[in-house]
């Protein structure tokens, strides 16, 4: 990260490690994992992430790998986001919101705010979901679209 003038410890660069982000940058590069699992360790993982990066591909292509990572990350919030839509569905006694925060250990609060966030978009806003879907949308974006069109009718989103 040393030509986005962050250095590979860098606090700042957390969000990356934590999203999920260095993983699927490591899938994109086809790039061994640290043990093998595939799981995403922390601080380690991303270090050993970033040597092998720069070894592999040259500063230009760094970024576009990130690009990459971040729309592998829109792309998982959209599954999310489905998967939790049809919960919505399955589920008949009305406590969908508590079985979205048991799966995902997410408060009340928040199993809420998502789930009403994936519904809007899933079965009324379709097409900023597809986007999201593509990668050609990031999930700030789509709650921003969610948070503005929320009172839109079918015809209207359409």
């Amino acid at each position: 990260m040393r030509h986005l003038g962050l250095a590979d410890d860098d606090p700042r660069l957390g969000w990356l490690y934590a999203a999920g982000a260095a993983a699927a940058l490591c899938a994109a590069l086809a790039l061994p994992d640290v043990d093998g699992a595939g799981s995403v360790r922390g601080r380690t993982y991303g270090r050993s992430m970033t040597a092998a990066v720069s070894s592999v591909i040259s500063d230009e292509e760094i970024v576009d790998e990130l690009r990459a990572a971040w729309a592998e990350v829109s792309r998982g919030y959209a599954r999310c986001w489905a998967a939790m839509a049809e919960v919505a569905r399955r589920t008949t006694s009305g406590w969908e919101s508590a079985e979205i925060a048991a799966a995902l250990t997410f408060t009340a609060r928040r199993a809420d705010y998502e789930l009403g966030c994936a519904q809007l978009l899933v079965d009324r806003l379709p097409r900023v979901h597809a986007a999201l879907a593509a990668g050609e949308l990031d999930h700030h974006k789509a709650r921003v679209f969610a948070d503005y069109l929320s009172d839109v009718t079918p015809a209207q989103a359409d």
